[in-house]
């Protein structure tokens, strides 16, 4: 497997890359300057924008977390086909805006709760898959502690992105303003941020190295001629 791919995952210049989506994210719609020159090109940077550089960005990376987890899994068991079919779902998701769609559909029998009705409905599903292939797949690493490292942070980052999900819709109906801007606009920015991290982490963690490769197994040594 090592041959399908390069032997090491660039993980710092994809960070590089995720933080100034980031911080472009931020001058968009954090500062004066960026919310008054939104039309100027600078919504390419508002990752709440369905066509944005960080959307995009965050879509494919999640596609290639998924990819590179089903095919380990092809070699390395059911947690990582499971945790492959489950982002490259994610990233079809993103793509199609397939959970707000069904939030929509089950939003008049779920009633109003203060947060959105995919939350109440899927999240719980995502969770708990992503927790069952977590929990395998830090075991399947016990022997790579910079692996399992990423996975954490991975993990944390989404985990914390489901939050944000989970207060936005209050964060919308508060009229708490942070120098002039709406308070949702802060909460949805560390939102998105984590959205566009979680992935590179977790690419980083199921990148197979060669140091991720079984060790072959030694073959028997016939000594002829000597007695053992």
């Amino acid at each position: 497997m090592s041959a399908a791919f390069p032997p090491r995952f660039p993980l710092l210049p994809a960070l590089g890359v995720a933080g100034l989506l980031v911080f472009g994210d931020a001058v968009t719609r954090l500062s004066y300057w960026g919310r008054t020159r939104r039309d100027d090109g600078l919504i390419l940077l508002d990752a709440t924008v369905e066509s944005s550089l960080p959307t995009w960005f965050t879509i494919l990376v999640t596609l290639a977390v998924g990819i590179v987890a089903w095919r380990r899994g092809t070699i390395e068991g059911r947690p990582w086909r499971v945790m492959g079919l489950l982002f490259i779902y994610l990233a079809f998701d993103d793509t199609l805006s397939l959970h707000e769609r069904f939030g929509e559909l089950v939003h008049g029998s779920v009633g109003d709760h203060g947060t959105y009705a995919w939350i109440l409905t899927l999240a719980p599903v995502f969770a708990g898959l992503g927790l069952w292939c977590a929990w395998h797949l830090w075991s399947a690493m016990r022997q790579w502690p910079q692996q399992r490292r990423l996975l954490l942070f991975g993990c944390a980052a989404l985990g914390l992105a489901l939050v944000g999900e989970a207060i936005e819709d209050s964060a919308l109906r508060s009229a708490l303003r942070l120098r002039g801007i709406p308070l949702v606009c802060y909460t949805q920015w560390c939102e998105e941020a984590l959205e566009v991290f979680a992935p590179v982490l977790l690419l980083g963690a199921v990148w197979p190295t060669r140091a991720t490769e079984p060790s072959p197994v030694p073959g028997h040594v016939r000594y002829i001629g000597i007695d053992r």
